[in-house]
């Protein structure tokens, strides 16, 4: 690998884990605060990434048939900001 290849490389942040088994206390307060809004009904659309335990991840969405655009931009958004993230090196 010559010198310029090696400065494209980029170390990605760790998570800190939970222990398996332990809840994950701001999975369950983001739960909370959406299941807040969908109740009442300021909530119109959701997509959802998922990782269980066993690191298998699954993914779902739903919601109101004219919010698809918005649920798409918001998607895209997010792939956007996440890996955005996970590329921030500490300096």
């Amino acid at each position: 690998m010559s010198d310029t290849d090696k400065s494209k490389i980029v170390t990605l942040q760790q998570v800190p884990t939970v222990d398996n088994g332990t809840p994950d206390p701001h999975i369950i307060a983001m739960c909370e605060e959406l299941l807040e809004q969908a109740k009442s009904g300021d909530l119109r659309a959701l997509a959802v990434a998922k990782v269980r335990q066993n690191y298998a991840f699954g993914l779902d969405w739903t919601g109101a048939q004219e919010s698809n655009h918005s649920l798409g931009a918001g998607v895209a958004a997010l792939f956007h900001s996440y890996n955005r993230t996970l590329l921030e090196t500490e300096e």
